[in-house]
């Protein structure tokens, strides 16, 4: 498999290509939060080149409605709710997630990439935009595939370590994993424990306490 070595904004808003750009996004991610780069293949240079491209790429107009974000689009405006959460803020998730877990794993390199913690904050801040809430029938599902990203890229430890980067986002992790245990406690929403949705609650909170913290913090 053949990674990205940079990020840039999709020039299609073909859904298919911007799922496959998502999916780029989340190789480098996965590869990072599983140790596979750097590697011979992937060196640290390539790493910062593509921590750089994140850094450039990312929405830095202030009176943008999306200023610290990553869209996978070429173009945010008008589009639908349901496009947002897939095309803008999922990316956002990666991006963000792909520079904390950088930050954790390779602290000395990255800080002396210029704009990176200032990218990593406002990507942080951005995340909190929808409470990681998914979009109409999906609001729980998509609470559950924020949550995974985030803990892939060890945000709830790198917000336990750094709280002032992000109370927001803090708050709204703990309170967001705190109901999806309650739910698994009085088997809200499901009535099977082994249910698809009680089996992904499971996973998510196991991911959450892998990415740094308990329920309890």
């Amino acid at each position: 498999m053949t990674m990205i070595k940079s990020f840039k904004h999709s020039t299609t808003t073909d859904p298919v290509e911007l799922r496959r750009a998502n999916e780029s996004m989340l190789d480098i991610l996965q590869a990072l939060a599983t140790r596979k780069i750097p590697s011979a293949t992937y060196t640290m240079n390539d790493l910062e080149r593509y921590l750089l491209s994140l850094i450039k790429g990312q929405e830095k107009t202030p009176e943008c409605t999306t200023f610290g974000s990553w869209s996978a689009a070429p173009k945010s405006d008008g589009m639908p709710a349901d496009a947002r959460v897939e095309f803008i803020y999922i990316p956002t998730y990666i991006a963000t997630s792909t520079l904390s877990i950088a930050l954790l794993e390779h602290p000395i390199t990255t800080l002396l990439i210029p704009g990176y913690l200032i990218a990593l904050i406002n990507g942080l801040v951005f995340c909190t935009g929808r409470e990681l809430r998914g979009h109409g029938c999906d609001v729980d599902i998509g609470a559950i595939d924020a949550i995974n990203i985030l803990s892939l890229g060890k945000i709830p430890l790198l917000l336990d370590q750094n709280p002032n980067y992000c109370p927001r986002l803090k708050k709204i992790l703990h309170q967001a994993t705190r109901d999806m245990a309650e739910k698994l406690n009085t088997g809200d929403y499901f009535s099977d424990l082994e249910s698809d949705y009680a089996i992904k609650l499971k996973s998510t909170l196991e991911s959450f306490r892998l990415g740094g913290l308990s329920l309890s913090n």
